[in-house]
């Protein structure tokens, strides 16, 4: 794997991480379906804190754009970061997957609204991740 890969797949990382630490302060996470198995955990104390968090956050004009897309365009952007660094396929044989996976990703929500809710902007910023994705010059073997 050549370095570069590796730097794309460790920045990918670090943008999930970002992203997941993000979503855990502007959602209570304790309301996914898998914290209804840990029934034990005791995460009152977090929920107080996020609750704070997210009053204070509403006063900011910004709040809506992160809560609301940043969040899902960070996992977008990580996402393809790490799977075009995993995967030195063809860059349009790629693309063709990003594009696959940005619509299934988004659509599905309407099939499955537990997934989320479908939002026409998060594809669209999907969509601008995989154009400026194609500009950068592929290297190739």
């Amino acid at each position: 794997m050549h370095s570069q890969n590796k730097k794309k797949i460790f920045a990918g990382l670090l943008l999930l991480l970002v992203a997941l630490a993000l979503y855990a302060v502007l959602h209570d996470f304790t309301e996914l379906a898998i914290f209804a198995h840990l029934k034990s955990a005791n995460l009152k104390w977090y929920k107080t804190a996020q609750t704070a968090v997210v009053l204070f956050l509403r006063k900011t004009p910004f709040f809506k754009i992160v809560n609301g897309y940043f969040v899902d365009f960070l996992w977008f952007l990580s996402f393809t970061l790490i799977f075009t660094g995993i995967f030195e396929s063809s860059k349009k044989h790629q693309i063709a997957f990003l594009t696959l996976m940005a619509i299934l990703s988004e659509s599905s929500q309407l099939i499955f609204p537990a997934l989320g809710t479908f939002d026409l902007f998060d594809l669209l910023l999907y969509f601008v991740t995989i154009i400026a994705f194609a500009f950068f010059p592929h290297k190739s073997r």
